[in-house]
């Protein structure tokens, strides 16, 4: 397990080399490694997968929490009006599955 920043510093990747390969900007990306953002799920996907899964969505909330210790995640589709996750990429299984009660 790995954060992003530390993923990119030692890939030597700029966050907007990073952000063109992950379809967003790179501040957005910036924001994501210091944990100011959580990315949605469909972005999730794409830095693991852009990662070879070296930064997972457990990674991602681990970046948040130091940040933001009691808080839950905010940002695009990160949690709903009752503060539930949308959706979470299931790191061990690498599948996005759904929140209670709906399908994946």
């Amino acid at each position: 397990m790995t954060s992003l920043a530390a993923w990119l510093k030692d890939q030597d990747i700029s966050d907007a080399e990073f952000g063109g390969r992950i379809g967003c900007d790179r501040g957005s990306v910036g924001r994501y490694a210091r944990g100011e953002r959580f990315p949605t799920p469909a972005t999730l996907v794409r830095i693991r997968e852009e990662t070879g899964g070296l930064v997972n969505a457990d990674d991602m909330l681990r970046t948040w929490e130091a940040k933001n210790p009691g808080q839950a995640p905010e940002g695009e589709g990160a949690v709903d009006e009752s503060g539930a996750p949308n959706a979470v990429r299931d790191a061990s299984a690498g599948e996005l599955v759904a929140r209670p009660g709906e399908a994946a």
